[in-house]
């Protein structure tokens, strides 16, 4: 997978666990049932910058293709986030969004799930 710098610009994370909520006649008081940890969401929104000194990545038509390879590419990926680290993420369909301004801008939104614990 190439490698595709990206300044973030925002994210959001959710966490939590599964559950089933269970509800019957004449109590007042579900059941609820644990099933496990949920799938760890993260979205990412952030742009891509030409000839960035602090980046690289060069032409930001380049790093256009680059990153939409490997958002393509088959299985899980590593993602290196500012602050939770390097991640193993999957992008789930319709997951990433892509915004260009037509020669030294574009933005991307996108959604994954962890696939690895921890």
């Amino acid at each position: 997978m190439q490698r595709c710098p990206l300044c973030r610009s925002w994210g959001k994370s959710s966490f939590g666990r599964k559950t089933a909520v269970h509800e019957y006649p004449y109590r007042d008081k579900p059941w609820v049932e644990d099933l496990g940890r949920a799938t760890r969401q993260l979205t990412v929104k952030g742009f891509l910058v030409e000839d960035s000194v602090i980046y690289g990545g060069g032409a930001v038509i380049d790093q256009r293709s680059n990153l939409i390879a490997a958002c393509e590419t088959a299985g899980a990926g590593t993602l290196i986030h500012p602050t939770y680290g390097e991640l193993t993420v999957s992008i789930p369909s319709g997951g990433s969004r892509l915004l260009s301004n037509g020669i030294t801008a574009a933005t991307l939104s996108s959604r994954s799930g962890r696939s690895s614990p921890g």
